[in-house]
């Protein structure tokens, strides 16, 4: 027997997020397997603790709020609500959240998980996620290994390039620049931290002779230099 709808992907942009400051992305798509639409439903997401293990937020367990904060579940806050989602017939909708600046706390790190409820505008389930243990990672701490290298600095209409093949390490949350006068100095200037589009700086002048980029991590710390 086909169901109604299910909730065929539903995951977070990271495995892992520091204790606090970072940005919690979730991505869900629902998909409709029925010849008539959805119209005007919700969906209910829920990151929370589990420690019974029962892949379904209950009443008492610690979960956070959309506004960074963690709180006791009590099953009538949710972490993100989506309303007004239409979903037509026999197709498929990508739904996306994002919960800004975590306050988690370190006293909360470990395993958390990710809980979506679709439910119809007259308030019937639709489907849940309890069947696919969606998980993501609370750290103290994550110091990330991986080396940028090579990097390439070229001019191109009035600015610099400085390019990069893209690297992956779990602890990375972006790139920094580092300049010097000198080669293998005992300390880079990071007075050049720009804002990064992944694999590219774009800057109006290079004011150092040297430069490297280093992965930066969740936690602020860099990768090895």
């Amino acid at each position: 027997m086909v169901s109604s709808g299910t909730i065929s992907y539903l995951a977070t942009n990271r495995p892992s997020y520091y204790y606090q400051g970072n940005t919690i992305t979730v991505t869900a798509r629902l998909t409709n397997n029925i010849p008539a639409p959805y119209s005007n439903s919700v969906v209910r997401y829920v990151l929370y603790r589990d420690p019974d293990n029962s892949n379904t937020p209950t009443t008492g367990e610690l979960f956070l709020m959309g506004n960074g904060e963690t709180a006791i579940f009590d099953g009538t806050v949710f972490s993100h609500l989506t309303n007004l989602v239409d979903v037509f017939a026999l197709s498929t909708v990508t739904d996306q959240f994002s919960i800004a600046n975590a306050n988690i706390g370190s006293e909360n790190t470990g395993t958390w998980k990710v809980y979506a409820e679709w439910i119809t505008s007259c308030g019937g389930s639709v489907a849940n996620s309890s069947g696919m243990n969606v998980t993501f990672t609370v750290i103290a701490a994550c110091t990330p290994t991986a080396v940028v290298n090579p990097i390439f600095i070229r001019k191109a209409g009035g600015q610099y390039l400085v390019t990069w093949s893209a690297v992956s390490d779990p602890c990375m949350s972006g790139y920094v620049l580092l300049g010097s006068d000198v080669p293998n100095p005992p300390a880079w200037d990071s007075s050049l931290l720009v804002a990064a589009v992944p694999g590219v700086f774009r800057l109006g002048d290079l004011t150092r002779k040297y430069h490297k980029v280093l992965v930066q991590s969740i936690d602020g710390s860099y990768g090895p230099q």
